[in-house]
């Protein structure tokens, strides 16, 4: 087993605190007061979507430095296949639960296709992609070119495809393929640039141990985990704030 690399780690940490104070923003303005918060224009708007390309950038980092390590090509042998299908069914399942819960309480603002929705297609639909980084680099450019094509000056004339194209409904959560795919593939790309045959091309210091990087790394090893946990943590403490701030 090879050591795992500390940037990537640490920088999935970044990306689960700016998360965390993203969504603490989020349900403060949906259960408390939208007054004083728009999670939907300026600085707000542009650090969820900074976050996310950042989570979303990293996946497909690591999932090329996960192929390197489990074989000396990294072209994937077809039985291997079937195991990172599984892992893409497995988070679409992960995301099905979420759109269960989500409808049950929020009908109004169910997730459809939520990140995890997303990462267990892109997982899938990748894997055409995985052992051909020039080709993930150019395919991801152009449809993240499209995405924001869409999503600004075309999406008037879209049809109604909201797991492929960038449509307007009320949901908590939503990552459609087009542009976001387009990230995840750039993240091959850089994956095979940055840690060619799973080794780290460029040096950096050795600063794994550093108190505030440690943190941040911890965190960026637990992000699934942290995503599960940390909505109810947040909206049980904006819930009870609420309270005892009118008693």
């Amino acid at each position: 087993m090879r050591e795992r690399y500390w940037e990537i780690d640490f920088l999935r940490g970044v990306a689960v605190v700016g998360m965390i104070i993203f969504h603490a923003a989020f349900d403060y303005a949906f259960f408390a007061s939208s007054e004083n918060v728009n999670v939907y224009a300026g600085t707000w708007f542009w650090l969820a979507r900074a976050v996310a390309a950042l989570f979303i950038l990293l996946a497909g980092i690591s999932w090329t430095l996960h192929t390197h390590r489990k074989h000396a090509s990294i072209r994937v042998r077809e039985q291997e296949w079937r195991v990172y299908v599984r892992r893409g069914l497995g988070l679409i399942v992960g995301g099905l639960l979420i759109s269960l819960l989500s409808y049950i309480f929020f009908p109004a603002y169910a997730i459809w296709f939520g990140i995890l929705h997303f990462l267990g297609f892109s997982y899938i639909l990748g894997l055409f992609f995985l052992h051909r980084p020039r080709g993930a680099r150019i395919a991801g450019i152009f449809i993240v070119f499209l995405g924001i094509l869409f999503s600004t000056i075309l999406h008037e004339q879209l049809p109604y495809w909201p797991i492929m194209l960038p449509v307007f409904f009320p949901t908590f959560d939503y990552f459609p393929l087009f542009p976001w795919f387009g990230v995840f593939l750039v993240g091959i790309g850089a994956g095979h640039y940055f840690y060619p045959r799973g080794e780290r091309k460029i040096m950096i210091p050795a600063w794994e141990n550093h108190s505030v990087v440690s943190v941040f790394s911890r965190m960026g090893k637990n992000s699934l985990f942290i995503y599960f946990i940390h909505q109810p943590i947040l909206i049980g403490i904006i819930l009870g704030m609420k309270v005892l701030l009118h008693v």
